[in-house]
């Protein structure tokens, strides 16, 4: 017996997806909505992204901790008012595991 596979929307203008990894073996009992597949697009993100908070530290301080499910880091600039509105944000990350290098 075979069923369809239903596979959410990838991306605006993603048309196609290779199998990077089966989940599950063939014959394997599955459940509606458990990933059976990972799947890769040539939207993929290898490349550190870089975000310019433009000085909100709102901005830079949701990306820093975006960063933790990144792939490869999120690079974020301007970040000079995190300091000021919770002075001790890097040591709180640091603690919670995220690794964050300042640059200047």
């Amino acid at each position: 017996m075979s069923d369809k596979i239903l596979v959410p929307t990838l991306g605006e203008s993603v048309t196609e997806a290779t199998v990077s990894k089966w989940l599950k073996t063939q014959g394997e009992k599955v459940s509606a909505d458990e990933p059976i597949v990972e799947l890769e697009t040539d939207k993929d993100i290898d490349d550190v992204v870089e975000i310019d908070s433009h000085g909100d530290h709102r901005i830079a301080m949701s990306f820093l901790i975006a960063s933790l499910r990144s792939k490869n880091g999120i690079r974020v600039k301007d970040c000079k008012n995190i300091f000021t509105s919770f002075p001790t944000f890097l040591s709180t990350m640091k603690e919670l595991g995220l690794s964050i290098n300042e640059q200047t």
